[in-house]
């Protein structure tokens, strides 16, 4: 049971692993998304060339593309928090459960195996076959050989 155990833990380790994975993706697009709105902010505050009079058109041409992008981003963060938020509850989960490694989960498991062997040896009609003093005398006959 300490196996199955141990594959599940493993198992969790690693859907941790993908989890915390995503959430930094997301973290990494949105820091590249707010950089590109910073660039668009600076961007709108230049006077284009000679011209005393800011181009309306542009104006309103960046106006939207920098909406877009506040758009997405929020988008995005909302995604990482949710991923991130996952991200830890499941890392608490999974330190629960390695801190109970060696208390109760590993013996009631152990215990119930033991119970399922048994209840599979009495359906399968064996119970007589695995009597122990049956077993002392093979084992006997077997080092007298």
């Amino acid at each position: 049971m300490i196996l199955l155990y141990s594959l599940f833990l493993v198992s969790l380790g690693g859907i941790s692993f993908l989890v915390r994975r995503r959430a930094d993706s997301l973290s990494r697009r949105f820091t590249l998304i707010a950089e590109g709105i910073k660039s668009k902010v600076q961007e709108t505050a230049k006077r284009p060339g000679n011209a005393n009079k800011p181009d309306v058109c542009e104006a309103a041409k960046t106006q939207f593309e920098l909406g877009r992008l506040v758009a997405q981003r929020d988008r995005i963060e909302g995604k990482h928090f949710a991923w991130q938020n996952r991200s830890e509850r499941l890392s608490r989960w999974i330190g629960k459960l390695r801190s109970f490694k060696g208390k109760k989960l590993p013996y009631t498991m152990g215990a119930l195996d033991f119970w399922l062997a048994m209840s599979l040896v009495d359906q399968l009609g064996l119970a007589g076959s695995f009597n122990l003093r049956h077993l002392f005398a093979m084992v006997a006959e077997m080092m007298g050989r």
